[in-house]
């Protein structure tokens, strides 16, 4: 669909200076604002042109820095604003930290022995109760542990 608009000067030199800074015609910025501001939500949007619209999204975005993995770290994160994150159990590792003849019974045992010795706050959510009731109430001959 082709749109004409009559824009105020002072507004049109605004967005032609955007698209020359990010070296786009400004067809694509203008595009790329109208987009931003659409009537319907992505949950709307049919699968091909929300993949073409969030492809596009992250090519213009390709000239970001990469960061290290020191500046995503949790220290980095949240040590400086005295936060502390909660760190999600997985059911896999509860299960079989109660298992002792599991193969992974160990390693399980070591990862929440590691999280307690860095003071970790541990947490449980309602999907992992769940798992963990329908795993750990299995009759033995069942394939226990998946």
């Amino acid at each position: 669909m082709t749109v004409t608009l009559d824009l105020p000067p002072h507004v049109e030199r605004a967005y032609l200076a955007e698209a020359q800074a990010r070296g786009l015609p400004l067809e694509a910025l203008m595009r790329e604002v109208l987009l931003a501001q659409q009537p319907y939500s992505a949950a709307e949007m049919p699968p091909e042109e929300w993949v073409r619209e969030f492809k596009a999204w992250t090519r213009s975005h390709s000239d970001l820095p990469v960061l290290s993995d020191e500046a995503i770290s949790r220290e980095s994160i949240y040590n400086d604003r005295g936060l502390q994150m909660a760190t999600l159990a997985d059911t896999n590792i509860l299960l079989r930290s109660l298992y002792p003849e599991h193969p992974h019974y160990s390693i399980a045992e070591n990862a929440l022995s590691a999280l307690r010795l860095r003071n970790e706050t541990l947490c449980v959510a309602a999907q992992n109760l769940i798992e963990f009731w329908a795993v750990a109430t299995r009759s033995r001959g069942d394939p226990a542990l998946g």
